[in-house]
C-alpha cells in the first residue's frame, strides 16, 4: 500500500468477488455456454476494479473536491513541495479537516495531524498512517500549518527555530530546518532506529521541568524520567544525551532499563560526559519494557536514541 491507502482495504470488495467468481466458474459450464461463463467472469473482474478505483483513485478526487476545494489543496501542497518539505504538521482542531483532505490528495508530502498543543497525533481517521510519527522519520525541513489560534497552542520547545513562511487562506505556514516533533515513544517493529525526547508521548517526569529547548531539567533534590512500552524482538542499544553539573550527588545518577521479569540493566551517568550508552538490551515481543532516568538537580536530559543492532553485528 501507500501512506494514505493500505492495500488491505481492497480485501472488502475483492474477497466476495472472488467467491462469486468461483461459484460461477463451477456451476455455469453445465448450464450455459462458454461465452456466458466468459461474460460473467469479465463482469466480476470489472466489478473488482471498479471498487478498487472507487476506494483509491476516485476517492482522492472526490475527497479533494469536498469542503475546502481541490484548487486550494493543490496550491497549498505545491507551496510545501517547492520548499523541499516532505513532512508537514497540521495543528489544531480547527485545521483537522484540512489535514485529512490534503494528506489524501498529496502524493509526495507526509501530512501529520496534531491536536491543539500537539499532545497527540490523529491515527484513526481515513488516510492515517503511523509510519512517519517518530522523529527519526522527519528528515530535512519540516512545516507547521495552523490557524493563528492553533499555532498559539504549541509549546515553546516545539516552535523554537520555526520561521513564518507565509499566510495561506485562514492558516499560517511555518518552516524549520529540523523537526522537534515526536509523536510516538519506544521501539518500533518496522524501524531499526528511533528517537525519543523527554516530552515524547508516554514519558512521565517527576520533580523536573521542561526548558524552552525541550530538555528536562531536574529540580532541587532528585528528578526522574520514566516510560514503559511494548517490547519488539531484537537486540537494542540505548543512548541518552545529557548535561550534568559536577555535584557530589551526581555520582548517583543513572539510567535503568528493565525488560519483562529480567533484572534491570543499570548504567551510571558520568558528570564529565555528555552521553551514555547501554548496549545489548535483548527484548522479545510480548514483554514490557520499563525505562527510567534518575539524576540530581540541574541535570538536563536532552534526547534518547534507540538503535536495533542487526543480527551478526558486534
Amino acid at each position: 500500500g501507500v501512506t494514505v491507502h493500505e492495500s488491505r482495504y481492497l480485501l472488502v470488495p475483492m474477497l466476495p468477488s472472488f467467491i462469486l467468481l468461483t461459484v460461477i466458474m463451477e456451476d455455469l459450464p453445465q448450464k450455459e455456454g462458454l461465452n456466458r461463463v466468459q461474460t460473467l467472469s469479465l463482469q466480476v473482474v470489472i466489478v473488482v476494479f471498479f471498487f478498487a478505483s472507487l476506494l483509491y483513485g476516485d476517492a482522492q478526487w472526490v475527497y479533494a473536491k469536498t469542503a475546502l476545494g481541490s484548487d486550494k489543496l493543490i496550491e497549498l501542497d505545491r507551496i510545501i513541495e517547492e520548499e523541499g518539505i516532505r513532512t508537514a504538521f497540521v495543528v489544531g482542531e480547527d485545521s483537522r479537516e484540512l489535514g485529512r483532505k490534503i494528506r489524501v490528495y498529496s502524493k509526495d508530502t507526509h501530512y501529520i495531524i496534531l491536536n491543539d498543543g500537539a499532545r497527540s497525533a490523529s491515527r484513526t481517521t481515513w488516510g492515517g498512517t503511523t509510519r512517519y510519527l517518530d522523529n527519526s522519520m522527519h528528515q530535512g525541513k519540516v512545516a507547521v500549518i495552523a490557524t493563528p489560534e492553533g499555532y498559539e497552542t504549541l509549546p515553546t520547545h516545539l516552535v523554537a527555530g520555526m520561521e513564518h513562511l507565509r499566510d495561506f487562506d485562514e492558516v499560517m505556514i511555518y518552516v524549520s530546518d529540523e523537526s522537534r516533533f515526536d509523536c510516538v515513544s519506544g521501539v518500533d517493529a518496522n524501524k531499526d532506529y528511533v528517537v525519543d525526547y523527554p516530552y515524547s508521548p508516554g514519558y512521565i517526569y517527576d520533580n523536573a521541568v521542561l526548558d524552552a529547548d525541550g530538555a528536562l531539567v531536574m529540580k532541587k533534590g532528585r528528578g526522574t524520567l520514566e516510560c514503559s512500552y511494548e517490547a519488539v524482538t531484537g537486540t537494542w542499544d540505548y543512548t541518552v544525551y545529557y548535561d550534568m553539573t559536577d555535584e557530589p550527588e551526581a555520582k548517583d545518577a543513572f539510567v535503568e532499563i528493565r525488560v519483562g521479569e529480567n533484572a534491570p540493566v543499570r548504567i551510571d551517568l558520568d558528570p564529565a560526559a555528555d552521553s551514555v550508552t547501554s548496549d545489548d538490551i535483548v527484548m522479545t515481543e510480548g514483554e514490557k519494557v520499563s525505562f527510567m532516568i534518575q539524576a540530581p538537580e540541574g541535570t538536563k536530559i536532552r534526547m534518547i536514541e534507540i538503535c536495533r543492532k542487526q543480527q551478526g553485528d558486534s
